[in-house]
């Protein structure tokens, strides 16, 4: 059933606010999704307005889109690794020190422990992708694919097997908490409706 809920919709005044405001601190990011469509999440990152409008645009009614403020999960400490390249040692070849990648070693050395990779500089697409202990390869290229002038790297925890949750039902020292997030939203059909959940 369609119902007005502008908590809901994803380009309702208070939430374009809401992501604007976030913009302006620094990129948010987030998946998302069509359900029931059989298709996989897609993954994004944004810098300002113009790139948020640019996720959005093929957007149909009833996608689904999670959304999380970098800067803001930084101040919340829920980074397993962040680097920007002003921040490595001249002649190092990735973003992350042999200590933070033993950080994300350790915290995957759990099969159960998925992680949500950002990468971005100062040209190019962003990168936003998940990953398990099967993916640190790929996280290991990125972080050295990224390390020139600008270039930004971060991982945070993002387990969504059911042996890792409160008893609410919610995952564990995950960014998938709703107190993590920036906003949970659904794109609104032409009379600005979303579905009920």
């Amino acid at each position: 059933m369609w119902v007005q809920d502008d908590a809901s919709n994803l380009v309702s005044a208070v939430n374009r606010d809401r992501i604007s405001a976030a913009l302006k601190a620094g990129p948010v990011f987030g998946y998302w999704y069509r359900p029931q469509s059989g298709m996989p999440p897609h993954y994004w990152l944004a810098r300002d307005m113009a790139g948020f409008e640019r996720v959005i645009e093929r957007a149909r009614p009833g996608d689904r889109y999670m959304i999380w403020s970098l800067p803001a999960l930084l101040a919340q400490g829920m980074a397993l690794i962040a680097a920007r390249r002003a921040e490595t040692h001249a002649g190092w070849n990735s973003l992350f020190t042999p200590e933070q990648l033993r950080v994300i070693e350790d915290y995957l050395s759990d099969p159960a422990h998925e992680y949500i990779a950002a990468f971005f500089g100062l040209y190019g697409i962003p990168e936003v992708w998940t990953g398990d202990r099967n993916d640190l390869d790929t996280l290991v290229a990125s972080g050295a694919a990224y390390n020139k002038p600008g270039g930004e790297g971060y991982a945070f925890p993002f387990t969504t097997t059911y042996s890792q949750l409160d008893t609410g039902g919610l995952p564990l020292n995950t960014i998938e908490r709703p107190e993590y997030w920036l906003l949970m939203a659904q794109y609104p059909n032409g009379n600005g409706e979303t579905l009920a959940e």
